[in-house]
């Protein structure tokens, strides 16, 4: 594990973010110091909603821990910032290795489902995948985006819309009602 800069911490609370630590990269600072024992300064971007900060910090390397890499992918679900998550897949983050779609559904983060939706997330997709404790994923049946989204709590801290409303996304942009899983999409309404 690299050092803690604390200097970074108080870059990123500072007034020019982008700038500073554009200079302190310039002058051959890693891009993937921890600024805190399991936050890199990617994560703090990521949460922070700095794209610009975060594009220089990819554009000088940081993210190459695959693991990581994709947890800033769903930090950037959970905040709905859907020009966060097209930098992260546009410089490797993958919808294949994580749950995204499924993440932004059931959490009913609206821009994020769209985004996903349109960097070509499955919306009929009857798979998710399953990460292993020691180690490694694999894909389980666990039914249609639509299924889940329906079976989802009706609560969701953050939600930028409402489960009826994640469902008319869903069925505006072409899922399929008919694909039985355990239950049909239908019957499954009514419980």
């Amino acid at each position: 594990m690299e050092p803690r800069y604390n200097i970074l911490k108080d870059a990123f609370e500072g007034l020019d973010t982008f700038a500073t630590v554009k200079v302190l990269l310039d002058y051959g600072m890693s891009a993937n110091p921890y600024i805190y024992t399991h936050t890199s300064l990617l994560d703090k971007a990521v949460q922070m909603g700095k794209c610009d900060v975060a594009e220089l910090l990819l554009d000088h390397g940081a993210g190459l821990d695959c693991k990581r890499f994709q947890q800033v992918l769903v930090q950037a679900i959970k905040n709905d910032d859907p020009d966060m998550i097209s930098l992260l897949i546009k410089h490797g983050a993958s919808m294949e290795n994580t749950n995204a779609f499924d993440l932004a559904l059931v959490n009913r983060r609206i821009a994020s489902a769209r985004k996903l939706l349109e960097l070509g997330a499955d919306i009929n997709g009857m798979s998710a995948v399953r990460h292993h404790r020691k180690g490694g994923t694999s894909k389980v049946k666990a039914g249609t985006p639509l299924h889940r989204v329906i079976g989802a709590a009706i609560w969701k801290p953050g939600a930028t819309c409402s489960r009826k409303e994640m469902v008319r996304f869903l069925l505006e942009n072409g899922a399929n009602t008919d694909i039985v899983y355990g239950r049909h999409t239908v019957q499954a309404c009514t419980i």
